[in-house]
């Protein structure tokens, strides 16, 4: 990965920003920014590759276009963010991003103490209904040094 260095106390964008703009973006089917994000992303969250390391680039890319469909400003700690995830938890979150998209159904994110519910994301899926729960630290900030693309 080598690009996400995780400081605490540094400037950006809080976990609950983030949070509060998927479920702003992707909570809600019925939504026109639910619609233009469908729109504007579903494709790249499909072309989101399982196992490549820096599969957190096309991720993101697509949460950019979802996010600029809608009328959203991503949050500039949340591309190393995603670095740290590893390959496996990326695609695993584009595949639900995906399902819930196809389906029509909301989208929740929810974040765990990675010390209390382990580093991996882990995905649930109702009836009508995606969640989504990545390891998030609160107290840390990611930002992006060395990037490559």
């Amino acid at each position: 990965m080598g690009s996400g260095v995780i400081e605490a106390g540094a400037g950006g964008c809080t976990g609950d920003d983030v949070l509060h703009d998927l479920d702003d973006v992707f909570g809600h089917p019925n939504s026109k920014k639910y619609r233009d994000a469908k729109t504007a992303s579903l494709a790249l969250f499909q072309k989101v590759p399982p196992d490549t390391a820096d599969n957190y680039v096309q991720l993101y890319d697509a949460y950019v276009a979802a996010y600029q469909a809608a009328g959203v400003t991503p949050c500039q700690n949340w591309e190393p963010y995603l670095a740290t995830l590893g390959a496996d938890n990326i695609c695993l979150i584009a595949m639900a991003r995906v399902q819930g998209l196809v389906m029509n159904w909301p989208i929740s994110t929810l974040t765990h103490d990675p010390k209390q519910g382990g580093h991996g994301v882990k995905v649930s899926n109702g009836v009508g209904s995606v969640m989504i729960d990545s390891p998030y630290t609160p107290d840390v900030v990611y930002r992006n040094r060395n990037r490559r693309r």
